[in-house]
């Protein structure tokens, strides 16, 4: 079930593929993605359709890890969630619905063997859910980091519940206890519904271990999530029994404090400022919880994982947290749609070098009209913190852009250009989410920008300096300024690359190059170059 208006929603098809010609197979999975399209285009719903096989279902086994299913990595961790969260649309009904909670495999088996003459069509084994073993946690950490760099909120309370499986392995199973509170009758909203009951466990969790940072964080992502708040705080009596128990539910007292008196949105609670520390906190909290979760896997010393899927997984992770010489490094600035920075100030202080250019951004108070300052970043160079800034999401063609006369030559206008130039040549998407799969490949250069003269006197007529802002195909982006002595990045820019950059150049990557407006200095010999100058 989707939990906004802006959740995706995971459709499960299970059929008997074994029954199926590999014709008809096909052309059902055609059919799904069709489905997926005319959602998107009809409704814009991010649907996902899965074929699922049911014997392999039943049998734990969802294939290899991609951008949507995450394969060997968390079976078991998969088929709970499912089991605590599945609606059923069509068809036959789960068989695990009439096992009682917390039952062991054995009376999940006899529970299904039992089932009366005709009753087969009407319901589907899908297998049981007697426990996790500790062996799955590690694979199941893997993936939610990997997810959490495209949903990280939600990411954040499945990592919670991740880290409460690994530390109460005797624990209740959140899908068990949904099950039980159902069958006991209970209407309550944080009783029957997985992802409040999911909230409610993880916050105790957190509470009994007085780890005030994860209870603050799961706070504001559930709120988030949920969108709980603004539904439940309408005028007027509650018109329905739901609406009731929500807002009984956001009076209760929990480890985090009442839910009702929390801000529902990010930009009621500090802005920018609180955008950026949220992102920073979930940083932190992925790092923590999954060095907690690894140290647990390496004294056990087993992983249900196939080893392709932990390199997958694992390169997409060292792309994400990874600090590399050059690398252009990634905030989980969330939720910045309509509430990015409405101004970008790039200045200077040179006598602190390394760290001399620095980046301030300005967000304007709705109530005043004045732009509140905040220091974003300092680094030693003005290209590489332009290109930070555009991999962050933080310049788009709205933003004012300012420089002071302390990055002369360098004015305001050679800064947007660049990053607009930037935006159009890196996509974020296409530059860091990109095929898992290319984590099974070596590491390779696939975009290149070189930027020329940029901190050079506009009147210099050769290149002395040259920006190689690149990007690879696991990801990663870097920015590294190098002096130039003679003619070979004009007339062989790509030996000059080649010869410039840690990756590996196997085929030329696409190319572009960017000179400041008025540079004198001459362009890169155009052999099929996607060149571009900041001059109109």
């Amino acid at each position: 079930m989707a939990q906004s208006g802006k959740s995706d929603i995971d459709f499960w098809l299970c059929c008997r593929l074994e029954n199926l010609s590999e014709a008809d197979a096909a052309g059902l999975r055609r059919k799904c993605e069709l489905l997926e399209e005319w959602a998107s285009e009809r409704f814009g719903l991010e649907a996902h359709l899965f074929l699922m096989d049911t014997a392999s279902v039943r049998e734990n086994n969802f294939g290899a890890s991609s951008g949507e299913s995450s394969g060997t990595a968390q079976a078991l961790m998969l088929k709970e969630e499912f089991y605590r969260t599945a609606l059923r649309l069509a068809g036959a009904r789960p068989a695990w619905w009439l096992v009682p909670p917390g039952a062991c495999q054995k009376t999940y088996d006899r529970a299904v063997e039992r089932l009366p003459r005709g009753f087969g069509d009407r319901f589907i084994d899908l297998g049981h859910v007697p426990g996790i073993p500790q062996r799955e946690f590690f694979g199941a950490a893997l993936w939610q980091i990997v997810k959490a760099l495209k949903h990280p909120f939600k990411s954040v309370m499945k990592f919670a519940l991740l880290e409460k499986y690994t530390e109460e392995p005797s624990g209740t199973l959140l899908c068990d206890a949904v099950k039980a509170n159902i069958q006991n009758g209970s209407l309550e909203l944080w009783r029957i519904d997985p992802y409040a009951l999911l909230f409610m466990k993880v916050a105790a969790f957190y509470d009994r271990r007085s780890n005030r940072a994860a209870l603050d964080l799961i706070r504001t992502a559930f709120l988030l999530k949920a969108n709980i708040r603004g539904e439940a705080s309408r005028a007027g009596i509650p018109a329905r029994r739901d609406e009731l128990s929500a807002r009984r539910f956001l009076a209760l007292e929990t480890g985090c404090g009442r839910l009702g008196g929390q801000p529902a949105r990010m930009d009621e609670d500090g802005g920018l400022p609180r955008l950026i520390e949220v992102g920073r906190g979930v940083n932190s909290f992925i790092v923590q919880t999954y060095l907690r979760v690894r140290k647990r896997w390496l004294q056990s010393g087993e992983a249900a994982i196939h080893p392709n899927d932990l390199t997958k997984l694992g390169r997409r992770i060292f792309a994400a947290f990874a600090p590399r010489e050059h690398k252009v490094g990634r905030l989980f600035i969330t939720g910045l749609d309509g509430r990015g920075p409405d101004q970008l100030a790039f200045s200077a202080n040179r006598p602190a070098a390394p760290s001399a250019y620095l980046l301030h951004c300005g967000q304007r108070d709705p109530r005043t009209r004045r732009l509140e300052p905040l220091e974003l970043k300092r680094a030693g160079d003005l290209a590489w913190l332009a290109a930070w800034a555009v991999a962050n999401g933080l310049y788009t063609e709205n933003v004012d852009v300012r420089a002071d006369y302390t990055v002369s030559p360098v004015i305001a206008r050679d800064l947007a250009d660049l990053m607009a130039r930037l935006c159009e040549f890196f996509p974020l998407a296409e530059t860091f989410d990109t095929d898992i799969d290319e984590g099974l490949n070596p590491e390779r250069v696939v975009r290149a920008m070189l930027v020329l003269n940029l901190l050079e006197p506009r009147e210099a007529t050769r290149i002395r300096s040259i920006s190689i802002i690149h990007s690879t195909n696991w990801g990663e982006m870097f920015c590294k300024t190098v002096g130039v002595d003679d003619d070979t990045p004009r007339l062989s820019p790509m030996l000059f690359l080649a010869g410039s950059v840690a990756q590996h150049l196997p085929s030329p990557p696409a190319l572009a190059v960017f000179r400041p407006r008025h540079a004198a200095c001459p362009d890169i010999v155009r052999g099929g170059l996607d060149s571009t100058a900041g001059r109109e």
